[in-house]
């Protein structure tokens, strides 16, 4: 196919619209960052997988990976070619096992959203 393009590296940033077009459009997301806090890109990535049938590969840095581990594809950024062997499995992963890691994913970010955090930590203090 001569429109299909693997990759597409934007070193710019997106409007709201585009962001949403990049994630919904993406079958695959590959997040990995060297060190991170939360890492919300995961997070949208996932929100926007309305059809389940997205694949998340997580740095086992980023914050994202003690909520979206489990079911994330994680990866040391580090190890280069560990990195690439998970990028193929993704490519590879039957669609059965794709709708079923993203749906528990955007069901854990639905679960503990930041109204729940919220509630938590003020439970917390208290």
């Amino acid at each position: 196919m001569d429109s299909w393009v693997p990759l597409r590296f934007h070193y710019r940033s997106l409007d709201q619209v585009q962001l949403l077009a990049h994630y919904r459009t993406a079958e695959i997301a590959l997040v990995t960052p060297l060190r991170d806090g939360m890492n919300l890109v995961a997070k949208e990535y996932c929100a926007c997988s309305v059809d389940n049938n997205g694949v998340l590969i997580l740095s086992e840095f980023a914050g994202a990976i003690d909520q979206l581990g489990k079911y994330a594809l994680r990866v040391n950024p580090y190890d280069v070619e560990a990195t690439a062997d998970t990028i193929y499995q993704a490519f590879c992963m039957p669609e059965a096992e794709r709708r079923k890691r993203m749906s528990h994913m955007r069901a854990q970010i639905k679960r503990f959203n930041v109204h729940q955090w919220t509630k938590s930590f003020i439970s917390t203090l208290g």
